[in-house]
């Protein structure tokens, strides 16, 4: 073999220099086959040219408007506006509880959100919702039998994006390569419904299967008009803050859609404000994700409770540079399955919120194959050892752990609910593994409840950096009965 290799190379140099070529490529080939998808994808990412002129631009405009979301500027500008366009319809909504309910013994009750810590005081653009609590598990709250599955879960007929579709591709293009699960399902509030006359179930919630994205083009993109409208105000000196509550919403046209759209289900023009005032209490007209957020308070050494806070990622989506009580997050499915059968199996509102604990305060990946995996259950996150301990803790008659959902608590500025609980654990060593995820900017800060309750604590203009939402959990908390300090 080695003698004809000789002689071909000798008497026939042209042939060689072919067949060596012929096995070189046959080699690149075969090399090449095996890790395919990746070179495809190294190349896609190469000449993916609107990626790379959004993270050359786009990425300058998002931080430009995360800055000004931040600044003290602002803040008191949009509360400003807040106060105005949703004053009235606060003073209705409770009117209409009072009258609903006379003669019980609780009656719902919504309000700007306020904090008051000795000498500072602070309000945000958010509403707390005080609905009677309701114990773990929360039997029938967010009931299967109200939950309206959809096998194409993305609403593609949507009027705020097919009538507002030039702002809305202009903030999702803003946004989209912060983005982790744009597609992920999620649960969408239809309304909070209030029952004066049923005792064991006062109120429940109803809802309908949506993908994540479409909360961002009809819910957050409100965020983001608000802002337009603080841009244009300062340099056109419009003083807008001086504008009547209808002048302002004209100039909010996506916002004053949604409104229009509850004000029309009026049967006569003195109605028109109370339907409107379903706003506060209502996702519809948008897909508005239902969120779950949880006061955690753990028992520590010194006899005291220790509540989690964090500082938020300005890599996040939501309120970046903002100070937060944790966990919170999306009422979302565990995995990317869509089809109906996940839909009813993701749809409980005890899952989400370990899942959200397990997150972000235990550290555990999103993507965390254990738990989140296509194939695997939602029911699997009870297997894990710091939810099946806090299980048995809940379950158990000496009581080291109790839970209750308390109320709800929705930015005025996304119009999004987030249903509120709070966790007491009587068990220290509860928190000996808790680890932060990448949502905190840094470590995940247990603070002594007592602590909390001092101005003095709370420097600078951390009140008022404070996310609004946590501010209405905070706020719930305290009136709770679990609230020891």
């Amino acid at each position: 073999m080695q003698q004809l290799s000789n002689l071909i190379v000798d008497y026939f140099p042209n042939i060689a220099t072919y067949f060596t070529g012929i096995v070189f490529v046959i080699f690149l080939i075969l090399n090449i086959s095996d890790d395919f998808d990746k070179i495809s994808g190294f190349v896609k990412r190469i000449f993916n040219l609107r990626k790379h002129v959004d993270t050359l631009i786009y990425a300058k405009k998002r931080k430009k408007y995360n800055k000004t979301l931040y600044d003290n500027e602002y803040l008191k500008w949009q509360q400003t506006i807040i106060e105005k366009i949703y004053g009235d319809l606060i003073t209705t909504k409770n009117a209409e509880f009072e009258r609903e309910y006379e003669g019980k013994d609780f009656v719902p009750h919504i309000d700007f959100t306020r904090l008051n810590l000795q000498d500072k005081s602070q309000t945000y653009e958010a509403v707390t919702l005080r609905l009677k609590p309701v114990d773990y598990p929360f039997t029938d709250i967010c009931s299967k039998k109200f939950l309206t599955r959809r096998k194409d879960l993305e609403d593609k007929e949507d009027e705020i994006k097919l009538k507002y579709r030039k702002e809305v591709n202009k903030y999702y293009r803003l946004i989209k390569q912060t983005l982790k699960y744009p597609n992920r399902l999620g649960y969408m509030l239809d309304d909070i419904v209030f029952d004066a006359e049923n005792d064991k179930l006062p109120w429940h919630v109803t809802a309908h299967s949506g993908v994540y994205s479409d909360n961002l083009k009809t819910s957050h993109i409100l965020e983001y008009e608000l802002y337009g409208l603080y841009v244009k105000d300062k340099k056109h000196n419009w003083n807008i803050k001086d504008k009547s509550r209808e002048e302002i919403l004209d100039r909010l046209p996506i916002r004053k859609y949604i409104h229009k759209k509850f004000a029309d289900e009026a049967k006569s023009s003195t109605q028109r404000l109370e339907c409107e005032a379903n706003i506060l209490t209502s996702g519809r007209y948008r897909s508005s994700l239902l969120g779950v957020q949880m006061f955690v308070m753990v028992k520590n050494h010194a006899g005291s409770y220790d509540a989690l806070r964090i500082r938020r990622s300005i890599n996040v989506i939501a309120k970046p540079g903002f100070i937060q009580f944790i966990p919170s997050g999306g009422f979302e499915a565990a995995n990317d399955c869509t089809d109906l059968d996940s839909q009813w199996d993701n749809y409980s509102i005890t899952k989400a919120v370990f899942r959200e604990l397990l997150e972000e305060c235990f550290g555990m990946d999103e993507d965390d194959r254990s738990i989140a995996a296509n194939n695997i259950s939602p029911d699997r996150i009870y297997n894990n050892k710091h939810i099946a301990e806090l299980v048995y803790m809940l379950d158990s008659d000496g009581g080291r752990a109790h839970m209750q959902l308390m109320g709800t608590s929705m930015s005025l500025v996304g119009l999004r609910q987030e249903l509120s609980f709070i966790l007491r654990v009587d068990d220290p060593d509860f928190s000996l593994d808790f680890i932060g995820n990448y949502e905190s900017r840094s470590a995940i800060h247990m603070i002594d409840v007592k602590v909390l309750e001092d101005a003095k604590f709370w420097m600078n203009d951390d009140l008022a950096k404070l996310n609004c939402t946590s501010a209405g959990l905070y706020e719930l908390a305290r009136e709770s009965q679990m609230y020891k300090i």
